[in-house]
């Protein structure tokens, strides 16, 4: 069975450096250890590493270290356990660990141990990943600074989409381009203004939530054009928490309603004071009355 092929997508300066560090980590046996928020591709660069480097067409081994208990870490990393027909199975592959600060204390003693006595025998790559800052869970206490140190030899942090903004398009094409060889069926059209309101979503999920929505939009829109009013509500009325940007409703508004009720609330909050209202307005005094005139607010 032929083996699948691995690529990670963007050409940001911020992705950029990290693939040609990772580039220098695949032609060498150091352990890595890969950082970055959920969702932004940590497994996946794991890979691709594996898969660049001369242990290619051996296992890769993935496990999350937060959904095993003390013992089945402890059976995975050493020999003398009895249950060890994963780690047999992975010799001269690349074992990932997931969430590697999910380990209990007395497990990462046992992944120290195990890296710092790697043999013949136990040619095993070992490639680390958290969406934590492990610095601090060692200051914490959390997680053993000697570990951290045997882990992070060459730090690769991969930055969350929100920062790789121009990576965006080249992501979705390569989704939708997958998606169609999958599915068999035509991919839907962005609208510039869908284009637009994509650009300033901050994709909390990083790339999985990308993945995700370009999927749905796929087998819901395929082969159609994909207005504004066809996003998903947490994407069409998101604002930024710092912006005084007005976000327009995907229904649109009555621009009158609006302008009378503001003048409303300015009233209100200044007690009925018209030329401290109209500041709150940003309007000189004589606009503000003009506007109370046009919608009948009584004084």
């Amino acid at each position: 069975m032929t083996k699948k092929t691995h690529h990670i997508y963007g050409e940001s300066p911020a992705l950029q450096e990290v693939l040609r560090t990772s580039n220098l980590v695949a032609i060498t046996d150091v352990t890595a250890l890969i950082t970055g928020e959920a969702g932004t591709g940590k497994e996946l660069l794991a890979r691709v590493i594996h898969q660049k480097s001369k242990r290619g067409n051996k296992t890769f081994l993935s496990v999350d270290c937060s959904s095993l208990n003390t013992s089945e870490i402890d059976a995975l990393l050493f020999e003398h356990q009895t249950n060890v027909d994963e780690l047999n199975a992975v010799q001269g592959g690349t074992l990932f660990l997931d969430e590697v600060a999910e380990l209990p204390l007395p497990s990462q003693s046992q992944l120290l141990n195990f890296l710092e006595n790697t043999s013949v025998n136990n040619d095993v790559r070992i490639i680390a990943a958290s969406k934590h800052n492990l610095e601090d869970l060692v200051l914490s206490g959390d997680f053993r600074d000697d570990l951290f140190y045997r882990l992070n030899i060459v730090p690769l942090d991969l930055p969350p989409l929100r920062k790789r903004c121009s990576d965006l398009n080249i992501l979705i094409d390569a989704f939708f381009r997958d998606l169609v060889a999958s599915y068999k069926m035509p991919p839907p059209n962005l609208s510039k203004a869908t284009v637009n309101k994509l650009s300033h979503y901050p994709w909390p999920g990083n790339i999985r939530e990308l993945h995700s929505f370009c999927e749905r939009i796929f087998i819901l829109m395929s082969g159609q054009t994909v207005d504004v009013s066809n996003l998903p509500a947490n994407i069409v009325d998101y604002r930024p928490k710092d912006s005084n940007t007005f976000v327009l409703p995907a229904s649109g508004i009555d621009i009158n309603k609006l302008e009378c009720n503001l003048i409303e609330q300015a009233l209100s909050n200044t007690q009925g004071n018209k030329s401290h209202a109209a500041r709150l307005l940003g309007l000189s005094r004589d606009k503000f009355l003009y506007r109370l005139k046009k919608y009948t607010i009584s004084d």
